[in-house]
């Protein structure tokens, strides 16, 4: 976990306007508006899971760095692997930062995909900053005596899904087309959590692209025990504190590499939270001080470290140029890495709803 010092503190509260105890011209305007208010902050999926963890985590603090120390609460908004939140943010959320969102990192690659549902324009959201950003895994239980990628070629693999347009059923897909992988995806699990109970149950054997620090943090037993491999890391640089190869070294020419880092660029997007498009800048600058003053707070670190979450944070502007970056990609890389990424022979789980008793007249 990375830490920060006290210079970097004292540089923060500085930036938010509290050195000598003379707030700005905009911090107080800005405290004017927080004050007795509550943000909500939302997360694209369900309880539970690493992006709920790190929801509550920050919300518990960041409030205090705010202007006017608003309260703040979360709010879960699961569906289509983050879409749904996104799109709130972008065409419904109010424009004034009372709400502001933790989602899936893989948003800016939806867009680019031109994924299903998508109707927000990353460019112009606002980008806060981000908590984290570890590599992501494809996972596999170890009881199903698969252990690499290339295993992974010589039989069937199930491996669960939120949604046939996110990134736990695209990373598989593409090293299906790119690598030869015999990946079948099951979409239609609510979320993480349900996804590692299903892993637990036998029905599905893996998972295309959690975080590491999400297994980390809530099957820590899984982890210490060895009960899950580690096909592949996704990201644009090798962790090696995570067992596994990078899958960008295991392409197997140069238009599948440029493929898969285009597709692999999101991971240092890591764990963003953003504002709606029309905040006032002046305001988008005061929360994005804000939270890089809470990501340094001691109380954060102290109580990420008792949950073995990890926090290696970057601020709202590194994000934006990366996000800018990715939908800047050219037209043909971007053909390319659709083609590679589309989920086929993906099988829709049935839900089943419980039967409700016929009472006796």
């Amino acid at each position: 976990m990375k830490t920060t010092t006290m210079a970097g503190a004292a540089l923060a509260a500085f930036l938010t306007g509290a050195v000598g105890g003379i707030p700005t011209a905009s911090a107080q305007a800005d405290a004017g508006f927080f004050k007795g208010k509550t943000v909500t902050l939302i997360v694209g999926f369900g309880t539970g899971g690493g992006y709920d963890t790190y929801a509550r985590l920050l919300a518990r603090h960041y409030g205090r760095h705010l202007p006017g120390k608003p309260n703040m609460i979360v709010q879960n908004m699961p569906g289509a692997s983050g879409i749904k939140s996104g799109n709130y943010i972008y065409e419904v959320a109010p424009q004034d930062g009372s709400v502001i969102s933790l989602f899936n990192k893989s948003m800016p690659t939806y867009e680019v995909l031109e994924r299903p549902g998508v109707r927000f324009k990353s460019k112009e959201l606002n980008w806060l900053g981000s908590i984290e950003a570890a590599n992501a895994t494809m996972i596999i239980m170890a009881s199903s005596g698969i252990k690499t990628l290339a295993d992974a070629t010589k039989r069937e693999v199930i491996l669960g899904a939120v949604s046939a347009s996110g990134s736990m059923a695209f990373y598989p897909a593409m090293t299906n087309r790119l690598l030869g992988t015999k990946f079948k995806i099951i979409s239609g699990y609510p979320g993480s959590k349900a996804i590692t109970l299903a892993m637990e149950r036998g029905e599905v054997e893996g998972v295309g692209s959690p975080p590491w620090t999400s297994w980390v943090s809530t099957t820590p037993h899984w982890v210490k025990e060895k009960k899950i491999n580690v096909l592949a890391q996704l990201g644009l640089k090798k962790d090696p504190s995570i067992p596994g190869p990078l899958l960008t070294d295991l392409a197997k020419d140069e238009k599948s590499r440029k493929i898969i880092e285009l597709v692999s660029t999101d991971i240092a997007i890591g764990r963003p939270v953003v504002a709606p498009p029309k905040v006032p800048s002046a305001r988008v600058e005061s929360m994005r001080r804000s939270f890089d003053a809470a990501l340094k707070d001691k109380k954060l670190l102290d109580e990420a470290l008792r949950l073995k979450l990890d926090i290696s944070p970057d601020t709202g502007e590194t994000i934006e140029k990366l996000v800018a970056n990715m939908i800047d990609t050219p037209k043909d890389i971007i053909a390319e890495a659709k083609d590679a990424i589309e989920p086929k022979g993906l099988v829709k789980k049935e839900l089943k709803k419980k039967k409700k008793k016929k009472k006796k007249e």
